[in-house]
């Protein structure tokens, strides 16, 4: 998915070689922009980050690290991990197509109130 957004086929391949610390190093410097996990300020809006233990596509650490980055900067965000939900909360062992990951709604509830929690601190 990455090398196909990116036009940069082996990309992704080459950074999952790499410990999750190495891999902001090792994107090239016309790509960076693309990552905004590596451009996280203060100023960076509430986040609610919705995410699979078993995602097959992006790791979730990919997740933890962001949520823990906008943590240190004071930024209101939660982290919500569905134990072994796939990309998009799909349940992988369900066959094809993929069912629903167990916990998919709950989770997509809860990020619906965070962003409504936000909404309202706006307009209080």
């Amino acid at each position: 998915f990455l090398d196909n957004c990116l036009g940069r086929p082996g990309l992704g391949a080459e950074l999952n070689q790499l410990r999750y610390e190495e891999r902001a190093a090792a994107i090239p410097e016309d790509l960076k922009p693309a990552f905004v996990q590596l451009f996280v300020s203060a100023s960076h809006p509430p986040t609610v980050l919705v995410h699979g233990t078993a995602d097959e596509v992006v790791p979730d650490q990919e997740s933890v690290h962001h949520h823990e980055q906008l943590k240190k900067l004071g930024v209101k965000t939660e982290l919500i991990l569905v134990d072994g939900a796939g990309h998009g909360l799909v349940d992988l062992s369900s066959g094809f197509p993929p069912k629903p990951a167990k916990g998919k709604d709950e989770a997509y509830r809860r990020a619906a109130d965070f962003i409504d929690e936000v909404f309202a601190a706006v307009k209080a």
